[in-house]
């Protein structure tokens, strides 16, 4: 048999996989328009600009669970697909939802992408046998696709590296992947006017040539005019600069930032992103997740966390002008101004440590409060990840705010499931369904005016707003006008709690046994490499 004959074991192995996707991608009511697909699209596409992975794939299921047209399904699942092979390196489940497409939307142009997906799914796993015949496969079913030219570029690489005696193996490992640990946080996104102060002297550079565009003391007023960028009302001719001061801060409109700023103009207006070591950038995201009241272990144990959330984020989008946002949809980052002396030993007494698994950065999700029981990101986004699993947390009982009740009115229900992209109207019912091993209620059914409604658990608590509806882990009395939810826990519940780790830290315990805890089968290993200017 020759490398690329096919395989008999290939085709039952992708029925089995149809078989085991079908168990949980099945259809349900749908969006009553494409805009509502839309919506979900391009939050999910937000989602993953904040390294929000697993919240974007949650979307991509309901879209998938709900949208009438073929098309968008086999999109969503197109996407979830990618999702997992770009952002969660989990390169086998992204090959079933690729098959899944081509087997049941073979007709679909999503397809086309799944196909030409698998294929550098499988040239990037170095199986450039497989990668060859699918490059190959798309090339003669997509004459005219918008991939063609890649394929064939794809195509002729697989097999050359087929027929070679041997490869390198691209997998870095967490001790030596990242020679550049600088992150690049955005601070401001697409104002009229910055205001950079300092008391020591302003460098204004043009990265491009590194030349010095303006110098001084005192403040600069950065304002935008068809593109480019003007300071103190001179036009610079010039649509990116970086901003420094010499061992100090820049105050950047009212606050203060370790490390450079580069400020960038577009039509929109001007953004601000810091360009800053990672360690420093911990210094201004500790405090700002955690009380720097709180013992010394559970904000060591926060700074692991959050050093390697950032780091996994900053891997995934060496090609994106910014890594994080300084906001609630990465992680809330204050800077200089936020720093605080406990919170920053808890970060210089674990310089450089991350969790890896096999090897690898994990995606390091926390919450506030898990109720007392851990979740599964499955039950919650429908992606399985390995070291996020479900496990009892009595650590996390008893603390405050671990229990809560809101009441919810009918209509104020329509109003947030309206402007979250479902359209209901005159909401007569609320199902909840199936609560998982955590206690949570994993789906919401939603009977109104326009009819029957299925949504993921999560998605409906975000709908109704993430600070009322705290956790999907709650019981309820419905009254004819709404609905009273009595519940524990606060957030998705998925990683490691951070109440939880604040009561075990009280009880003596230190942090690796606090992520430990949380993160299941995890390593933590320090970084090679050190920061690059």
């Amino acid at each position: 048999m020759t490398l690329f004959q096919k395989n008999g074991l290939r085709s039952v192995c992708l029925i089995v996989a149809v078989l085991q996707l079908y168990l949980f991608v099945f259809s349900l009511p749908a969006f009553s328009s494409r805009t509502d697909s839309d919506i979900f699209f391009q939050k999910a596409k937000t989602f993953l600009a904040s390294g929000r992975y697993l919240e974007a794939m949650g979307l991509y299921q309901t879209v998938a669970d709900m949208a009438t047209a073929l098309e968008e399904k086999a999109r969503a699942l197109v996407m979830i697909g990618a999702t997992y092979t770009l952002y969660l390196d989990q390169h086998d489940m992204a090959l079933k939802y690729f098959d899944y497409v081509l087997h049941t939307y073979p007709r679909t142009s999503a397809a086309g992408e799944a196909l030409f997906k698998k294929g550098t799914v499988l040239y990037e796993t170095r199986q450039y046998g497989a990668a060859y015949e699918i490059f190959s496969q798309y090339i003669a079913n997509y004459p005219e696709g918008r991939q063609k030219n890649s394929a064939e570029v794809w195509a002729e690489s697989a097999m050359n590296l087929a027929m070679a005696t041997g490869s390198v193996d691209a997998r870095w490992k967490a001790a030596n992947q990242l020679a550049d640990t600088t992150m690049r946080v955005l601070i401001i996104e697409n104002q009229p006017a910055i205001t950079l102060k300092s008391l020591y002297t302003i460098t204004i550079t043009d990265p491009s040539s590194g030349k010095t565009v303006a110098s001084g003391p005192g403040t600069a007023k950065l304002t935008v005019k068809d593109g480019g960028i003007i300071i103190n009302q001179t036009p610079t001719g010039k649509n990116r600069l970086t901003i420094s001061t010499r061992n100090t801060y820049l105050k950047v409109d009212g606050t203060r930032y370790r490390g450079d700023i580069v400020v960038s103009a577009s039509v929109q207006g001007l953004s601000a992103i810091n360009h800053i070591y990672v360690e420093d950038y911990l210094y201004g995201v500790v405090p700002r997740e955690v009380p720097y009241t709180w013992p010394k272990h559970a904000l060591m144990a926060q700074a692991v966390a959050a050093r390697t959330y950032a780091l996994y984020v900053k891997e995934k989008r060496r090609e994106e002008p910014y890594d994080v946002r300084a906001t609630t949809a990465s992680q809330v980052y204050g800077g200089y101004d936020a720093e605080n002396p406990k919170t920053s030993i808890a970060v210089d007494c674990t310089r450089g440590q991350v969790m890896t698994y096999n090897g690898n950065l994990i995606v390091a999700y926390f919450h506030s409060n898990s109720g007392g029981y851990t979740e599964c990101p499955e039950n919650v986004w429908g992606a399985a990840v390995p070291y996020l699993k479900s496990t009892p947390d009595n650590y996390s009982n008893g603390s405050p705010g671990s229990t809560w009740e809101y009441y919810l009115p009918f209509s104020e229900a329509s109003r947030r499931l309206n402007a979250y992209g479902i359209d209901v109207d005159g909401i007569k019912k609320l199902r909840f369904n199936d609560k998982s091993e955590s206690g949570r209620v994993r789906d919401v059914t939603i009977f109104s005016d326009n009819g029957r409604y299925d949504i993921k658990g999560n998605n409906f608590r975000l709908a109704i707003g993430g600070t009322k509806l705290k956790s999907m882990c709650f019981n309820y009395d419905i009254t004819k006008e709404g609905i009273l939810f009595r519940g524990s826990g606060y957030g998705h519940g998925v990683g490691m709690s951070q109440w939880g780790a604040r009561q075990m830290a009280l009880e003596g315990y230190d942090y690796k046994s606090i992520l430990k805890k949380y993160y299941s089968g995890i390593h933590i290993a320090s970084l090679g490499g050190k920061p690059k200017k």
